[in-house]
């Protein structure tokens, strides 16, 4: 259950409300936009056939609405010095964080840009509605990473995703032979990751599968160097879908160290 949200400033600056009872003279009344939001289809019609063919999908950005009540004390606050209080986290055109609370327990962020902050100032009731635009619709977890020396040739991550949506991941991977290839598969999904190369006894290939980042790296030494060539064209990145996983990666021969890291996503609450 939710019990708390934070607000966060550029300054680091932070204002938490708990939900169901009033902090520093806020309550939250509700807060709209925490469900997946809509996704927009794109098609192309069949010549000779009734209906359509699926082409692709695209979720849009996310407005999150927060409604708060103002209660102030009458002896150290009032409705006018909360309203200005609360221009210091959110102000119109300015970044901020959003952080979710479930149980008690930091669960989740989203970036957002404050669109309107809506007092009026001669209404019965003293009330504040915050518009947030958040152009990345997501929800982020937090960091989780996990690492494995391969038996044989092949390293075997047992990963959970608990996050309700797909998410990309880190791998560093440290070969402790020289070979000419690796693989990568998610056993709970299909396609697989190739790439073929020659590769050294102590190279360090960092991959990332985040979609809109996805890169190939080969440290060799103190250089860096994107190796994008040496992927297999027919290639998927591979993806943690939600729930468990089973994520191998295995090179043509040798030993691997391998660490991967990912973040979770949620779509919705």
């Amino acid at each position: 259950m939710l019990t708390k949200v934070e607000v966060i400033n550029q300054l680091g600056d932070n204002l938490a409300i708990p939900l169901g009872g009033v902090h520093a003279g806020y309550i939250i009344d509700s807060i709209d936009g925490l469900d997946p939001v809509k996704a927009t289809l794109s098609s192309s019609p069949r010549a000779l056939l009734a209906g359509e063919v699926f082409q692709a999908s695209r979720r849009e950005k996310r407005n999150l609405i927060l409604n708060l009540d103002l209660e102030p004390d009458y002896v150290t606050t009032t409705v006018e010095g909360l309203r200005q209080s609360l221009y210091r986290y959110v102000s119109p055109g300015e970044p901020i964080t959003v952080s979710l609370y479930f149980d008690g327990v930091q669960k989740a962020k989203i970036a957002a840009v404050v669109e309107d902050v809506g007092s009026p100032l001669f209404s019965k009731e003293s009330k504040v509605t915050i518009s947030l635009i958040c152009f990345e619709p997501d929800f982020m977890g937090y960091p989780r990473t996990i690492s494995a020396t391969s038996v044989g040739t092949s390293a075997k991550h047992d990963i959970t995703n608990v996050g309700n949506l797909r998410a990309g991941m880190k791998f560093a991977i440290k070969f402790k032979a020289a070979t000419s290839g690796f693989t990568i598969v998610n056993n709970k999904d299909s396609g697989t990751f190739t790439y073929s190369g020659t590769i050294l006894i102590n190279d360090i290939f960092e991959i990332n599968t985040i979609p809109g980042e996805k890169s190939i790296k080969r440290r060799r030494g103190n250089t860096l160097d994107s190796v994008l060539a040496g992927v297999n064209p027919a290639s998927r990145w591979i993806q943690l879908l939600p729930g468990p996983n089973a994520v191998v990666v295995t090179a043509s021969s040798g030993a691997v160290d391998t660490t991967i890291s990912h973040v979770e996503r949620y779509g919705g609450f």
